[in-house]
């Protein structure tokens, strides 16, 4: 007996991975002023989950009650009941535009958008291979971001910025004047604090704020019909002050990544010798924070300006000036990079400001 098999249509048309939803994440999408549970295979055009050739990027919700578990699409969530907000960042390459010797770009990925493709699954099929951190390969090559290396097929990123009583939600005061470990110390264990077993929770790094800011800064996000701009700028320290003020130019994105508070990330310059880490105000320890730990991004020692040390796709020496957002590296006892700037950092702040702290 033969037996038809239909395939379930998926609404998006870009070939990104689909996201990935742990234990107690359900998919959201957004509707007549509210989030409401999305149609998880994404072929329900009524609640779409996601479409990322129209910036729709994909959304979920960690909530803390089981009230929602069988419900249906279309259901509308109470803030009140969330935990977290987060957005899925699928796995890409990406074309390099000012790699090697070349004096020009190869391609004018500020003002057209970076050159972007999806990768299926876990295959890396870029051209530019790199092997800690040194990478082989010209501009007009594509390399997969490293940000999803060890197999990652993307990954999900809070879409506000921690709050007081450590929730992502909007419309909340934004946690601010803490070091970067006792942020460490909250974020790295929010696993246990949901009860979701199989994630691993951490401070974003450096090259996964690369890989947000240029999937933002392409035809996926503010990049439309070969025209940029910028991301609005966050004059609060109160997330979602302004809903256009994403990495997709709507309510899709990731807020705050321009103004609010300024961003940690695990990103850190080494003493002189580039055999140790250079811990300065962070509170870290050796113990608490190893040499090549495996989410932190190392940067050799050297001075504020040489940009050589970044690293291909963390969004500091290959888009140094863009929009003219402020950039400095690490040096001497400033060890550590912060990202975005705050609120009142003015023109100076955005998607590619980079800066130093002592931790």
């Amino acid at each position: 007996e033969k037996v038809l098999y239909k395939r379930v249509p998926n609404y998006d048309v870009t070939c990104v991975n689909k996201p990935i939803l742990y234990d107690k994440m359900i998919p959201v999408y957004y509707s007549d002023g509210e989030w409401k549970i999305a149609n998880k295979s994404n072929s329900d055009i009524n609640n779409l989950w996601y479409d990322y050739g129209k910036s729709i990027w994909a959304n979920s919700v960690v909530v803390n009650t089981d009230k929602y578990d069988d419900s249906v699409a279309g259901t509308v969530i109470s803030n009140d009941d969330v935990l977290g907000y987060y957005v899925w960042i699928p796995r890409f390459k990406y074309k390099l535009w000012n790699n090697g010797s070349d004096i020009t770009d190869s391609y004018d990925a500020y003002s057209k958008g970076i050159d972007i493709v999806f990768e299926s699954g876990v295959n890396s099929s870029g051209e530019v291979k790199c092997i800690l951190g040194k990478c082989i390969g010209n501009s007009d090559k594509y390399l997969t971001h490293p940000a999803f290396a060890n197999n990652l097929r993307g990954f999900w990123i809070s879409k506000y910025e921690i709050s007081e009583d450590n929730r992502f939600i909007p419309n909340a005061v934004a946690m601010k004047n803490s070091s970067i470990d006792e942020y460490a110390n909250i974020i790295n264990n929010l696993a246990s604090v949901y009860g979701i077993d199989n994630i691993n929770s951490h401070i974003i790094n450096n090259l996964e704020w690369g890989a947000t800011s240029y999937l933002s800064h392409s035809k996926y996000g503010l990049c439309i019909d070969n025209e940029c701009k910028s991301i609005g700028m966050n004059k609060s320290y109160i997330s979602e002050a302004n809903k256009q003020d994403t990495t997709t130019g709507n309510v899709y994105g990731v807020y705050d990544m321009s103004g609010g508070s300024d961003e940690n990330v695990m990103a850190a310059s080494l003493e002189s010798g580039n055999t140790s880490i250079g811990y300065s105000s962070s509170g870290f320890t050796t113990d608490t924070l190893p040499f090549n730990s495996k989410y932190l991004d190392q940067y050799n020692y050297g001075s504020y300006n040489d940009y050589t040390r970044s690293i291909l796709g963390d969004a500091m020496g290959e888009t140094t000036g863009w929009y003219g957002d402020a950039n400095r590296l690490t040096y001497g006892t400033y060890t550590w990079i912060t990202r975005g700037g705050w609120s009142a950092s003015g023109d100076s702040a955005g998607i590619f400001y980079f800066w130093v702290t002592m931790g």
